[in-house]
């Protein structure tokens, strides 16, 4: 079983690999005899001179080999299909997202639509007609595709199942306006805000663009549209009433972009970073071609009843177009930052993308007056490539993260941090930004030709500050800015997978270990098992910010501990232990600390990160062997030894350096080794570790507890992976190399058969013993030899789901897992699709 990912496994007493290699040999420590082995030989006759139960090992000597046991195990059976997702599939064609929970609605290349959170995903055959979908509270309004001037707007309510949180969609209305079927709108922008800390008290507000210039608020109990006024009159304070309610003036409602935002962060500072003063409420913050204004005060207020205020009066937008002609005034886009401290607004300039940026001003004098400040000049984010999606973020450095596409279609992350330009259309500042997500798999939508500038990702842009991104491969990604996007279920191939046992709260679960994430097998009702992907929980680490939840430091997974459930190495070097809180409805993880690594210059250590463990005798802790770049650690832990912050803890230096300069990129050890060992010649610690180039074998001598090391022979043959296996209470050494063939440690004797010339291996696991291979072209097996065959083993590939070709299995990987007492096969892949390959037997 692979150390790296097969430790789940260890309950198994007995495993297969005795029935197809009977004299594949305990492992010995010695160095062969002078009986040389001529490799120019067949493999099938290679053994014939070696002495009898000796076998040639690839040092070029004969080895004397024992059974490594006498007991038959079923062969494997193996019947490749899809576990995760089921409904989640396809491509994305629009995407839209719940502001206050966690759950979205996304539409396919199929035709379907699924609603899914992180605990359950449903399709919904009723919404399949429409062509784009905006929340609001518990409304969801829906546009019919395909979408024309003519398209109507539909408005449902939604009903939540108390239990399973499944959601059905009831009460299709149409949006109407002077009792006609309201048509013709090209934008649809959603915002609710909680008035209280009661469930379900909340204020929803839809705000729909019509034509090209025209906006109007929706009222979701009644489906009634009312549109905002045309031209206002001013007032000697600076305030602004429709006409009809004054004097006409010369203030024009030309509505080009429109959004609901929460008063309370509008028109009063938050106090010392707590709570505003102001009560919560939504009010609309429009955009025309000039100013930007916002209703101070609803239509059916006391008199003088409506009334807006223009929060930039001293400087435009733009300025004036004498014809009346807005360019490309329907592709406008208005978003904000969370709590609405800097804005920014996308508009055209000769047919090519600006960025307006602003900040908001809000004086204690004045609470009632806020301003919009230009940030910087305007400027274009990609240059001369396509904007495609931006977020305002205001987290200590003001600025705008914004997504560019090249007109090759390649994608990339800047950060606009400020404007030296002579005019508009000249370059930003810009500042490199590091994606959280693959930029490719983000789904777009064909404009009328193919090419990547007439297209538009497919991005949820009905709430101001939090982006929803819908994915190729059914992912879907959610955040408050482009670089905090995190995915709503695993969109990667993980690092390493686990199961989880049943708790009171929760039933077994499949989980996965990435970067930062966690995903786990969500709770789903009994009619829609296995329905959604593998669930993101949360991140490692959360910090408070008054409650909201959101993501504030990040601790980043660097390596996970086999064989010793829940323990993990952080990319700054940290060990932690993470246990699932079981006191929670639904999952969520505490976290210890163990010591800090260094390197040997004293700094922290850096990746990559391996690791494996051994529970200690009387379950008293863990003993660990760690590898972090070139250097290996060892460590024995209590629960007293463990901390609550990880500045609390100790450090911990390394014992030896297989290979200096070359990291350490697989890990194992022989678990059958007595930790309570004390007799001299004993063994208390070992293993093997492999890098790009080498071999090792490694322990701790049981008398001295000195560390020794010592390179095995590859003969020039590339080393990918070793791992351990447990019969008959010995311990057994393997190892992988690139051409498929496996070996056995520490004397390098071949147990199989390389893979065949066009396939080259990149992963390994092992199923019951029996080694798995995922090939770059295919996944393959062992074949076990017939009765009476000699020779060794060969591979055979497995015939894999249709859509698992060459492309679909790069980046992807293999993992064993313990499920109700038997060991099961998966295949992740880089897009977070998750296939049961096999089963053992038992």
């Amino acid at each position: 079983m692979s150390a790296r990912r097969g430790v789940v496994a260890l309950g198994s007493a007995v495993v297969a690999l005795g029935v197809w290699a009977a004299c594949s040999g305990g492992l010995k420590l010695e160095e062969g005899n002078a009986f040389p082995c001529r490799f120019q030989v067949a493999d099938e006759l290679r053994d014939a001179q070696c002495p009898q139960d000796w076998r040639c090992g690839i040092d070029g000597l004969c080895h004397e080999t024992l059974p490594e046991q006498t007991s038959d195990v079923a062969v494997p059976t193996f019947a490749p299909e899809r576990r995760f997702p089921k409904l989640l599939s396809g491509e994305a064609r629009y995407v839209s997202a719940e502001e206050q929970g966690p759950i979205a609605l996304t539409k396919y290349t199929d035709g379907g639509v699924v609603v899914a959170s992180n605990a359950f995903a449903q399709a919904l055959p009723v919404l399949a007609r429409g062509g784009a979908t905006t929340w609001a509270g518990n409304s969801v309004a829906m546009m019919e595709a395909p979408v024309t001037a003519s398209s109507p707007v539909t408005l449902f309510r939604i009903q939540r199942d108390p239990v399973s949180n499944a959601a059905s969609f009831t009460s299709p209305r149409p949006i109407m306006e002077q009792g006609q079927n309201l048509t013709g709108v090209r934008a649809m922008r959603a915002a609710s805000v909680k008035l209280s800390t009661r469930p379900g008290d909340t204020q929803d507000m839809l705000l729909l663009l019509q034509g090209a210039d025209n906006a109007g608020e929706v009222d979701p109990s009644t489906a009634v549209f009312r549109p905002f006024p045309k031209q206002f009159s001013s007032l000697g304070d600076g305030g602004l009433i429709p006409c009809n309610a004054g004097p006409c003036g010369d203030v024009r409602g030309a509505y080009l972009e429109a959004r609901p935002v929460p008063s309370m962060f509008l028109v009063s500072p938050p106090r010392d970073g707590g709570a505003p003063a102001a009560s919560p409420q939504l009010v609309p913050v429009v955009a025309t071609s000039q100013y930007f204004l916002w209703r101070s005060q609803p239509p059916e207020a006391a008199p003088p009843g409506e009334r807006w205020q223009i929060l930039n009066p001293d400087d435009p937008i733009a300025q004036p177009d004498p014809s009346g002609n807005v360019e490309a005034a329907a592709r406008w886009v208005l978003r904000h930052s969370d709590k609405l401290g800097v804005w920014a607004l996308r508009r055209f300039v000769q047919g090519q993308a600006v960025l307006s940026t602003w900040v908001l001003s809000r004086s204690p004098q004045r609470p009632q007056e806020p301003r919009l400040e230009r940030l910087w000049d305007d400027c274009s984010p990609c240059a001369r490539d396509s904007l495609v999606a931006f977020t305002p973020v205001a987290d200590g450095a003001l600025g705008v993260e914004v997504l560019c596409e090249s007109g090759n279609g390649a994608r990339s992350l800047f950060r606009i941090v400020g404007a030296s330009v002579v005019s508009p259309t000249d370059t930003c500042l810009r500042q490199a930004l590091e994606a959280p997500l693959e930029l490719s798999e983000v789904a777009s939508v064909p404009g009328v030709s193919t090419t990547p500038a007439s297209r538009e990702v497919v991005a949820d842009q009905s709430i101001g500050y939090r982006l929803t991104l819908g994915g190729k491969h059914g992912q879907v990604w959610r955040g408050t800015s482009l670089s905090q996007l995190r995915p709503m279920f695993l969109d990667r191939t993980p690092l390493a997978v686990e199961v989880l046992p049943a708790t009171r709260q929760h039933p077994t679960s499949l989980i996965t270990f990435t970067p930062g994430l966690f995903a786990i097998q969500p709770p789903t009702p009994p009619q829609q098992a296995d329905s959604t992907g593998l669930s993101v929980v949360m991140p490692m680490r959360r910090a408070e910010d008054g409650g909201s939840g959101e993501l504030v430091q990040q601790e980043v997974l660097g390596g996970v501990v086999e064989g010793t459930p829940g323990w993990f190495l952080l990319e700054a070097g940290q060990l932690a232990q993470v246990s699932q809180d079981d006191t929670q409805l639904t999952p969520s993880l505490s976290t210890a600390y163990g010591p800090r690594l260094l390197s040997p210059s004293g700094e922290s250590a850096q990746g990559p990160f391996r690791g494996t463990g051994v529970r200690m005798p009387s379950d008293a802790g863990v003993s660990l062997v760690l590898a972090a770049d070139d250097q290996l650690y060892y460590t024995e832990l209590g629960e007293v030894d463990l901390v609550a912050e990880p500045e609390l803890a100790e450090t911990l230096s390394p014992r030896l350096t297989p290979e200096s300069n070359f990291p350490v990129l697989s890990l194992a050890r022989d678990r059958t080794v007595s930790l309570e060992a004390t007799q001299a010649g004993a063994q208390r610690v070992r293993g093997w570790a492999v890098t790009s180039r080498s071999a090792f074998e490694f322990w701790q001598e049981a008398d001295t507890l000195a560390w020794k090391l010592k390179a095995l022979e590859l003969s020039g043959r590339e080393p990918v992976e070793v791992w351990s296996r447990e019969a008959g209470g010995n311990g057994y050494g393997r190892l992988g190399l690139r051409d498929g063939q496996v070996l056995r440690l520490p004397q390098g004797v071949p147990l199989t058969q390389a893979l065949p010339q066009v396939d080259r291996v990149v992963d390994y696991a092992t199923l019951d013993g029996w080694p798995i291979a995922l090939g770059e072209q295919a996944v393959y097996r062992v074949v076990p030899l017939a009765a009476g065959e000699t020779g060794l083993p060969g591979w055979q590939a497995l015939t894999l789901p249709p859509e698992l070709d060459s492309q679909a299995l790069k980046g992807a990987r293999i993992f064993v897992v313990r499920e109700n007492n038997r060991s099961v096969l998966y295949l992740f892949t880089r897009t977070g699709f998750v296939y049961q390959l096999g089963r053992g037997a038992g």
